[in-house]
């Protein structure tokens, strides 16, 4: 899939679940800049390819290990 810059409603709600359910399992504030860091990320990953929910989820979680390597 080509990214437009532009995002359907069905493309909007996949995307924002993948945040808040990212967030959720990792305990981020919803209303916190970490989580907009999060949707940015997520932004990324459908920029470049990722468009389902268990594509996002995939890609996540292998960020959180990264991070959790990183710093742990």
């Amino acid at each position: 899939m080509v990214f437009t810059g532009i995002a359907d409603p069905d493309q909007l709600a996949v995307l924002t679940m993948a945040v808040d359910e990212h967030c959720r399992e990792c305990g981020i504030d919803l209303a916190s800049e970490e989580r907009d860091e999060i949707a940015h990320l997520v932004m990324t990953l459908f920029r470049n390819g990722a468009s389902t929910s268990q594509e996002l989820r995939a890609a996540l979680a292998g960020y959180r290990q990264r991070e959790a390597r990183r710093f742990g």
